[in-house]
């Protein structure tokens, strides 16, 4: 969720740093790289989970042995009787 933010600020602070020279190039690259690191895989768990729903909704069983209150008898023949 932070990853984004955490992303686009060391990458700030790695422009910052280069203009004024200030110490922090460590630690503005560590920031990119966990943010990088942890946004990829985010991405991927993401991807993993809607894959991993697919496969489970496209291989449940269609016919659930629940009846569907469909008994072949129409609500016509019903009234007739």
């Amino acid at each position: 969720m932070f990853s984004p933010a955490g992303l686009v600020l060391g990458i700030i602070a790695k422009n910052q740093i280069r203009q004024t020279g200030e110490d922090g190039d460590g630690l503005a690259t560590a920031a990119i790289v966990v943010s990088a690191v942890w946004l990829a895989l985010s991405v991927i768990a993401v991807i993993a989970f809607f894959a991993l729903f697919a496969t489970v909704v496209t291989h449940l069983p269609t016919n659930t042995g629940i009846p569907n209150g469909n008994t072949g008898v129409g609500l016509g023949a019903l009234l007739l009787r």
